[in-house]
């Protein structure tokens, strides 16, 4: 933590949070191209209600496990990260099942490398 100058007791609890969020740091970014994709299959609603949802899980996991569980900093990285799998969660689905325009493929880009190589 020496980069952020965080001393002392702030050092810990920036520690404990970065390494209790660590494992979800994916899912904020996911969040927002599979949001980005569910407008584009004209779905944004069905988005928009999952970011909700998501907030919601947030506040309310949060002050379970701050407020009551009394897991402090990591608690709180805890209830970011699981609420942010809980929005994308639905989301992922929805593009496995439902898409039209925008579906998710294995080897997206292999087509045309072969088609730009004359293969």
């Amino acid at each position: 933590m020496q980069w952020t100058d965080a001393r002392d007791k702030l050092a810990r609890l920036a520690k404990d949070f970065l390494h209790a969020y660590a494992p979800f740091v994916l899912f904020p970014t996911a969040c927002y191209a599979l949001e980005l994709f569910l407008r584009i299959e004209g779905a944004a609603r069905f988005g928009l209600i999952c970011l909700i949802a998501g907030g919601i899980a947030d506040i309310a996991l949060t002050w379970c496990v701050v407020a009551h569980v009394q897991w402090g900093m990591r608690g709180a990285a805890l209830a970011s990260g699981i609420s942010q799998a809980l929005a994308c969660i639905p989301m992922l689905a929805w593009h496995f099942i439902k898409a039209r325009h925008v579906r998710p493929v294995a080897h997206a880009f292999a087509a045309r490398s072969r088609m730009a190589h004359g293969l």
